[in-house]
């Protein structure tokens, strides 16, 4: 292969880039390239922000296992309490609208005798926001009544906003 001829000069294009360099290296000059301690870098917003998202999914989860616990001892102020009540609640049992509101729910429990056991057994709740303040949930369950003479199971979903108060359940279904 024949030898590029040389002038002895630099080229143009390899100035430029030596020009490039030595003003990268200028600008950097007296600049510390690592973080100094506590200011962790470039990743440490990121790291903030997915602590911060997982902290409220946590919440979330809190929420959908402090509502089974109340549905299972039938505790009537706290299944409102986790209920969002502006009157866009509405949850989904076997492909139709069922209750739309905590009262709903509240009688649909009243319909078990008070000394029957109603136990429902959750899956691990998997979250997903949904933007600012929403986000959706679901677990696979169980759920045994009695002595176990009434059994079913299958999938939850519930979709709750945060509010003012914290994260409520806006709906869901059961299938």
């Amino acid at each position: 292969m024949p030898k590029a001829r040389t002038s002895g000069r630099a080229s143009p294009v390899h100035l430029r880039s030596l020009g490039l360099a030595a003003l990268v290296t200028a600008s950097m000059a007296g600049c510390d390239v690592a973080p100094r301690p506590g200011e962790g870098g470039g990743d440490e917003p990121a790291a903030r922000a997915a602590a911060g998202a997982e902290a409220e999914m946590a919440e979330v989860r809190a929420v959908i296992q402090r509502y089974n616990a109340a549905t299972e001892v039938r505790d009537s102020t706290a299944i409102r309490d986790l209920i969002l009540d502006d009157g866009r609640f509405v949850w989904f049992e076997q492909g139709e609208a069922r209750y739309r509101s905590a009262d709903e729910i509240v009688a649909g429990l009243r319909t078990f005798p008070p000394d029957q056991s109603i136990r429902t057994t959750l899956d691990s709740i998997r979250v997903v926001p949904l933007g600012e303040g929403a986000a959706r949930a679901w677990t696979t369950f169980e759920t045994i009544v009695g002595d176990g003479d009434i059994r079913f199971s299958g999938l939850i979903t519930f979709v709750l906003e945060r509010t003012a108060d914290g994260w409520r359940i806006a709906g869901g279904q059961s299938s």
